[in-house]
């Protein structure tokens, strides 16, 4: 993934679940692996995206006491094998691609491995600020600001 610098601020707190034993939830089921530890070493803190594919969550380096990223794969459940091989193929070469590149605009991969049969992980550089879709719903964005958004994902991928 691109490293976009938007120059705009950017907050975010942690999701907040309780209820009581004596009233239904109507909130979605916990995530499961919520607080549990992924490849041992990426303690699981809060969910921050979901894809096609997988979650993104903000996760903490247990050894060096570092916030990182980590992106899921669990191809677990309904999914078929043929489709469950093809997605961990593409996740598998995501994380080896990545790796080998070093630059400003591209996010730093620090580790990717397999938890069990049906979970993979990568970890990366934990980066703060508003994504391309957000910069995007608020509305127009001047022409400079799009070309600067544009050299920047350009930057990015030829070093791929």
């Amino acid at each position: 993934p691109a490293r976009i610098s938007s120059g705009l601020p950017f907050s975010r707190e942690a999701p907040h679940l309780s209820s009581t034993p004596d009233t239904p939830s109507t909130d979605p089921p916990a995530d499961p692996l919520l607080g549990t530890l992924v490849g041992d070493r990426y303690r699981i803190l809060e969910p921050l995206a979901r894809g096609g594919m997988g979650r993104v969550y903000r996760a903490m380096q247990v050894q060096l006491s570092r916030e990182v990223a980590v992106k899921v794969l669990d191809t677990a459940g309904d999914v078929e094998p043929r489709l469950r091989e093809d997605f961990t193929r593409r996740f598998l070469l995501e994380a080896s691609s990545l790796a080998k590149l070093n630059h400003p605009n591209t996010i730093v991969i620090y580790d990717y491995g397999q938890v069990d049969d049906d979970t993979y992980f990568i970890a990366m550089e934990l980066l703060t600020g508003r994504t391309l879709r957000q910069v995007m719903k608020d509305g127009l964005v001047d022409a400079e600001h799009v070309i600067k958004i544009g050299a920047q994902i350009a930057a990015s991928l030829a070093e791929a």
